[in-house]
């Protein structure tokens, strides 16, 4: 039989000690966790995930921007904007100058013909065109309008200016100012177009500088008035019409480079026109001939590298001779300008009322 009494007193141990088992296995639990909370709490059993990073997603219709290539770098070489009158001459020599450009400086020339001076202009105000040869009355509607910046002057005939001769009849009683022998007239501009104050002027054309608005310049300056001019196109003609009488009471042509009366169809025709037509007043030569210009977008740096190239090329015949092809301009030498050069002509221009727009081909 088995004793009742033992078996419960067995129960009640084995129920004891479980219990204390479960108490000390809480204990432990309830310690992990106090000690692996920051706030001493229990650790959630759940957490939040950090969230992954997110890469944006390109868009495909948005076109790169390209990488701008160096002015004069392969792919984006310097242009030289020109405007032939004789492209058979002009365009060899002007491959010549920018190889020998190319050669002398590193970077990558070329040309670019237009049709017209404002065209081509135009084409250097949209920085499409960085250097050009300009004619007076071009620079003058170039700076003007902030597009270009001479470097170069030429020399024309052992000049870098000229200006304008005021010829009148020997018989026309006109005093005459200018001496033959020294090359130069012995009054000043108010003194010596005084007389010509309500006289019929015989000009050249309203594109001329020396046969026009210069003229006309320096009479409005000198608040002198005119009666209206007679255009006869040409220079010579202007000389011819002086030489016949009875068409203008004085004449005007270009001067100091060079004198109209010595063109030899004129010595073939008017033998005597040297002893019949005489210069009363030859102006101060204001008007600069032809230069090399840069557009004003054009960086200093690069500016200076080309008019030292430039220069260097002027100073042989050889190179000087292509310059006058290129041009079709005689060029016997260069040297450095600067705008300041210009202010005397665009006073007198301004004076005339003309607007400097007037002079460019269109």
């Amino acid at each position: 039989m088995v004793n009742k009494n033992l078996y419960r007193s067995g129960h009640r141990s084995i129920d004891r000690l479980l219990s204390i088992l479960i108490i000390f296995l809480l204990a432990i639990v309830l310690s992990a966790c106090e000690k692996g909370t920051p706030n001493g709490g229990l650790q959630p059993l759940l957490s939040t995930p950090t969230p992954l990073p997110v890469t944006p997603t390109p868009d495909l219709n948005t076109t790169p921007t390209p990488t701008q290539l160096p002015p004069g770098a392969e792919g984006n070489p310097i242009v030289i904007g020109m405007v032939f009158t004789d492209s058979n001459t002009q365009l060899p020599a002007a491959t010549d100058f920018i190889q020998y450009l190319a050669d002398s400086t590193g970077f990558v020339f070329t040309i670019s013909e237009f049709a017209s001076e404002f065209e081509l202009l135009t084409a250097m105000d949209q920085e499409s065109v960085s250097i050009a040869w300009l004619q007076p009355e071009e620079y003058l509607y170039a700076s003007q309008n902030d597009i270009a910046q001479v470097a170069l002057l030429t020399s024309h005939y052992g000049l870098y200016g000229y200006g304008s001769n005021f010829y009148v009849r020997a018989d026309s009683g006109f005093k005459i100012d200018f001496q033959p022998i020294s090359g130069s007239s012995t009054e000043n501009a108010s003194t010596a177009l005084r007389q010509f104050a309500e006289k019929t002027p015989c000009m050249v054309n309203t594109r001329s500088l020396s046969g026009y608005a210069y003229p006309l310049g320096l009479f409005a300056q000198l608040n002198i008035a005119l009666n209206e001019p007679v255009f006869l196109q040409t220079h010579e003609s202007v000389v011819r019409a002086v030489y016949s009488g009875g068409i203008c009471d004085f004449g005007v042509t270009y001067g100091i480079v060079g004198d109209p009366r010595t063109a030899s169809a004129i010595q073939a025709d008017l033998p005597d026109v040297m002893d019949k037509v005489l210069i009363a007043w030859q102006s101060p030569a204001d008007i600069p001939s032809l230069n090399l210009s840069f557009a004003t977008h054009v960086s200093g740096d690069l500016r200076f590298a080309i008019t030292s190239a430039v220069t260097d090329f002027a100073k042989s015949q050889a190179g000087l001779d292509t310059l006058s092809k290129m041009n079709n301009y005689l060029i016997d030498e260069i040297r450095p300008a600067t705008d300041d050069e210009y202010e005397p002509l665009r006073l007198v221009i301004e004076a005339s009322g003309i607007d400097f727009e007037t002079f460019i081909s269109r």
